[in-house]
């Protein structure tokens, strides 16, 4: 069976990929320096496949360590995870996304053109799509960015556009051999959750969603179940000892917001409070969730330090921000944007 490189492999989507290469068959080889991830997330791989795969210790820049690695391993594609990826530090260090996510896949696009190898799935984000104009997403979507982390997935695109348009060895048959999976909101796990959130760049609704979904916990035994309906929604307003996702246990109830209700909660991630906004029932429409998120989309580039997360819990979207004792929620979502 062919060998897969994967970078970024140790990392919550690259671990979760691992599983299904290895469970498919294919050879699997990691190339990862661990910067925001741990090799315990590869030893859960092998542990829930029953299979082995290799760890190659590397940086992405590091374009001698990938030509080693792509010529030792064999490998006859490569699946590219690697990169920094949380919009907030992104603000605050544009020039280290643009090295690591830019600079990165460029020296790697270098090294497998050396080796000959010219599949590549690309794991690019749908922050490409900028402010949704609609809502679902789709391919044909007019392609933005509104932060430095969004923009170097898009620069990286067009890279590869570029690549595809002056090397036929990218076409086979007509067909593509390079693929751009612009991913959002992922979540799940595969019966053993292989990696664990490690930075503050996981300050994000994926592993939020993912432990409401079984990651920690059957969602059976779930704080309020008694509360929760058949119907999509939450109760109003939140009672106290609410688990809105398995990390915030609701303490009280704040101010209200332009755009919902704000809550004080305990992060049982982080031991710390935050505040929660949830979105007012009457603007939970499809125009009205755009609008939240498009809010918080614009608080979060004004409000870096603030404004934390978007997210959703029984369907309905929240917004975790900065609690301020005394003022409560640090940030307005609707009248900052």
């Amino acid at each position: 069976m062919a060998t897969v490189l994967v970078t970024g492999g140790a990392g919550y989507i690259g671990s979760h990929t691992c599983v299904e290469l290895l469970n498919g068959g294919f050879d699997v080889v990691v190339f990862d320096n661990l910067c925001n991830s741990h090799p315990e997330a590869l030893a859960r791989v092998q542990r829930i496949t029953g299979k082995r795969l290799h760890l190659i210790r590397g940086d992405c820049r590091d374009h001698t360590a990938l030509v080693a690695a792509l010529r030792d391993s064999g490998a006859s594609a490569v699946i590219h995870f690697a990169g920094l990826k949380a919009v907030g530090e992104s603000v605050k260090q544009p020039l280290a996304y643009y090295d690591n996510n830019v600079v990165g896949t460029l020296r790697l696009l270098e090294a497998m053109r050396e080796c000959e190898v010219p599949k590549l799935v690309f794991s690019s984000s749908a922050t490409v799509y900028g402010d949704p104009k609609w809502l679902p997403l789709t391919e044909n979507h007019p392609l933005s960015a509104t932060n430095p982390y969004g923009q170097s997935k898009l620069m990286v695109e067009e890279i590869l556009r570029d690549l595809q348009r002056s090397d036929a060895s990218w076409h086979l048959g007509g067909a593509s051999r390079c693929v751009l999976c612009r991913c959002r909101s992922r979540a799940g796990t595969p019966g053993s959750r292989p990696a664990e959130p490690r930075s503050v760049g996981w300050r994000c609704g994926t592993w939020q969603a993912s432990r409401v979904m079984g990651a920690a916990r059957p969602p059976t035994r779930h704080y309020a179940r008694d509360r929760m309906t058949t119907e999509t929604g939450l109760p109003e307003p939140l009672p106290t000892g609410y688990r809105c996702s398995d990390r915030y246990v609701i303490e009280a109830e704040l101010a209200p917001q332009s755009m919902g209700r704000a809550y004080k909660a305990s992060d049982t991630a982080l031991h710390e409070v935050v505040a929660i906004i949830v979105l007012a029932p009457a603007l939970r429409d499809q125009d009205g969730v755009m609008r939240f998120r498009l809010s918080f989309k614009k608080a979060r580039s004004t409000h870096p330090d603030a404004v934390h997360d978007y997210g959703e819990h029984r369907g309905v979207p929240y917004i975790t921000v900065k609690y301020v004792e005394g003022l409560g929620a640090a940030v307005d979502v609707g009248k900052a944007s």
